[in-house]
């Protein structure tokens, strides 16, 4: 290898080492499948070594494979890091901030808050993206992910910007109809709405009840990948729900929705993940900062009573 591959390489070699698939590479990145084969194709001509084994069905790393994916990662954050630093002389933020976050939270939280900054700073522009599966933000090109619960990877900054509970619920209607559990052996009883939240096991719920963590098996006739359908099921009486409290605040303060078992819950705060690259950035310090002015200033989702 006489020189640095492309970096539009590097970035198309990490989206296919997170889908494991030339098709759905294509997809994610709005090429064709014969241009992603190219890139790989020039880029294993490039470093002399094979990258990849190829099956009908998926593709997967070569020893070298893994190497490289390790190398082009640190490249690409180098490389993003030194562009934002000299973009970064400015006392204002301008250019392109690109989030991601899941459906729901981005609907009715983020949405009001990034509707602001826009007024704010007319120089900057926001792409926001609502997806409900893992995103590599580095392979895919975002700026940051706002994430609710979960772990994010090591590679990553986690900056907390609110406390959040996931809690247990139901509609009147159904624990007219069922009871209301008091136990978790009791809940084994009921049907649960399940929700595949993102990266997340969803076969079971790791509750915290006065300091431990139990592991509650999950089941259920209804199972989405969207919190807002599973609030729909459970409004309509179809089970016990798993939610956070910032999305079911307003049917509980109406009656539409009960708070059962609530020395059981699920914690699942909301942070900022982003790389080393931009944690200096303007746009993402004032990104931050309007996020923690929106959410951080003492209301119910915030506190650390589980009951309202």
């Amino acid at each position: 290898m006489n020189s640095i591959p492309p970096i539009d390489d590097l970035k198309v070699f990490l989206a296919l080492t997170q889908q494991q698939s030339f098709s759905k590479t294509a997809r994610q990145i709005g090429m064709s499948p014969a241009y992603v084969t190219k890139r790989i194709k020039l880029l294993e001509q490039q470093l002399g070594v094979t990258l990849l084994t190829r099956t009908s069905k998926i593709v997967s790393l070569t020893p070298e494979g893994r190497i490289a994916e390790k190398w082009a990662r640190s490249l690409l954050e180098q490389s993003n890091q030194f562009l934002a630093e000299l973009k970064n002389q400015q006392s204002e933020p301008e250019g392109t901030l690109r989030v991601v976050t899941s459906s729901g939270f981005g609907t009715q939280k983020l949405a009001p808050v990034l509707s602001k900054l826009a007024r704010d700073f007319p120089a900057l522009s926001i792409e926001l993206d609502l997806l409900d599966r893992p995103v590599d933000i580095l392979a895919e090109g975002y700026d940051l992910e706002i994430k609710v619960g979960g772990n994010p990877a090591n590679h990553l900054i986690a900056k907390p910007l609110m406390k959040n509970q996931r809690i247990l619920c139901a509609s009147p209607d159904y624990l007219a109809r069922h009871g209301e559990p008091t136990t978790l052996a009791e809940l084994s009883q009921h049907p649960l709405i399940v929700i595949k939240e993102r990266d997340q096991f969803y076969q079971r719920w790791k509750l915290q009840h006065r300091g431990h963590i139990i592991s509650h098996p999950v089941s259920g006739q209804l199972t989405t990948n969207n919190g807002e359908v599973a609030k729909r099921w459970c409004l309509e009486g179809h089970g016990i729900l798993l939610r956070s409290k910032w999305n079911v605040e307003d049917e509980l303060r109406a009656g539409d929705l009960i708070h059962i078992l609530p020395d059981y819950d699920q914690a699942a705060d909301v942070v900022a993940v982003y790389s080393q690259r931009i944690e200096t950035s303007a746009k993402l310090r004032v990104l931050i900062e309007a996020c923690i002015a929106s959410w951080g200033n003492g209301r119910d989702l915030l506190s650390t009573d589980k009951h309202f």
